[in-house]
């Protein structure tokens, strides 16, 4: 009888400690998964959520969650497998103001993880435990860390740069801030270059293990975005290292697309493939039937039933279209969902957001046109002959006329 209440003592414990998700260790439940956070500069309620990764899917599925008091909180949770990848980040994105999905945790059933640093962005927490998967990430996480910091300088000197154009009245002006961020940008795209350079060498370094297969992922990425065509060879070299059952895992197939793309980005002073887009009625066309017109082409490229169309610079385009028809062809790549795409055609006489200009569809949600740009909504301007001059984002389109349409007088839209 008292091995009996003894037993029924133990487990009632055991039940207290894990709703209570505070005081149970890897001792009251030796299979146990036990995260111990303890942070500073984060307020207290805010709420940690556990993910665990599929690492085939790439998908992240919520298992626990705990709040933070004192900067302190407490999640423990009983494993599926023996190495899962798990991932760890605050709830409200909106107060972290970042954009990573959150900081990688390998743990090993029955031991502690022990999460440390400070502020909401988990890319800067620290990380420890025994699990060697662990100690690999961390090495990686600094890698992270630095492009993220990278981005954010960036960013910072992207808005003083166009903050600058804005202000600016004279050419010689305008000339001199786009040489210097012209110098700005080369240099980040070496700092770049030598990020992915080390990525690729942790990799080389690595066995095939859970987080290999997104960490090619992200390598390719950003190979693909950067146009670090010198550097698609070496890291092709690591599909030797994926076994045949992963070949088909959703990181894998992603990173052999962006090191085998279609297409190439395209440059100044080259000619757009010949991809096929159709007009409202299915009709197939080609880019170069606009050649030779002795028109300047700026194309958008975007898709109507995207988020962010509010951001669209109307009345740049309307100006374009009024002033300069003589000499500017304006031209509407869209990307949406073919059957979206038409009804929005269907109801043109009734439909504010449909133009008088040329659109066509690539009914191919945008996918060749991805690998030729690195931005998903830009404005992409080609000479008369149809040669590529360059791009802008949306929010820069005055830039871009400026620069490449400079018969255009930009001082009239305000």
């Amino acid at each position: 009888m008292k091995n009996l209440i003894s037993i029924l003592l133990i487990s009632l414990l055991a039940i207290k400690g894990f709703a209570q998700q505070r005081e149970v260790d890897s001792l009251a439940n030796p299979k146990a998964v036990v995260i111990k956070g303890f942070l500073t500069d984060v307020p207290d309620g805010t709420e940690i959520m556990l993910f665990r990764r599929d690492p085939l899917s790439s998908m992240a599925f919520s298992v626990e969650s705990a709040k933070v008091k004192k900067g302190k909180f407490s999640i423990v949770i009983l494993p599926e497998g023996w190495n899962e990848e798990y991932s760890i980040s605050p709830i409200d994105r909106k107060e972290r103001g970042g954009n990573h999905s959150g900081r990688l945790i390998f743990a090993t059933p029955g031991t502690t993880t022990m999460v440390t640093g400070s502020g909401l962005e988990p890319i800067f927490w620290t990380v420890e435990n025994d699990n060697p998967l662990q100690a690999s990430e961390n090495i990686y996480n600094k890698l992270e860390k630095e492009n993220w910091i990278a981005d954010e300088e960036f960013q910072k000197v992207s808005d003083a740069y166009k903050d600058s154009l804005k202000q600016a009245s004279d050419s010689k002006t305008i000339k001199r801030l786009r040489e210097w961020y012209a110098s700005v940008k080369e240099k980040r795209r070496k700092s770049d270059s030598l990020n992915v350079v080390m990525r690729l060498e942790w990799l080389e370094q690595s066995e095939y293990n859970a987080p290999f297969a997104s960490k090619l992922s992200s390598a390719a990425n950003m190979i693909w975005h950067r146009d670090f065509r010198n550097l698609r060879e070496r890291a092709r070299q690591l599909f030797f290292k994926v076994p045949e059952k992963d070949a088909s895992e959703a990181n894998i197939a992603n990173a052999l697309q962006k090191l085998y793309p279609k297409y190439d980005k395209l440059k100044s002073g080259m000619m757009m493939p010949d991809i096929p887009f159709y007009d409202f009625e299915d009709k197939e066309h080609h880019f170069k039937e606009l050649y030779g017109n002795g028109k300047y082409k700026v194309v958008e490229i975007y898709g109507r039933h995207f988020g962010g169309w509010n951001r669209r610079p109307q009345k740049w385009l309307d100006y374009l279209y009024k002033n300069y028809s003589d000499k500017v062809e304006l031209l509407f790549f869209n990307y949406d969902f073919a059957p979206d795409w038409k009804e929005c055609a269907t109801n043109k006489k009734n439909n504010k957001a449909c133009d008088p200009w040329i659109e066509w569809s690539d009914h191919n949600f945008g996918k060749d046109l991805e690998e030729l740009f690195s931005s998903e909504y830009i404005f992409a301007f080609f000479s008369p002959d149809g040669k590529f001059l360059g791009y802008r984002g949306c929010l820069s389109i005055k830039d871009g006329i400026d620069e490449y349409l400079p018969f255009v007088d930009v001082t009239k839209v305000k």
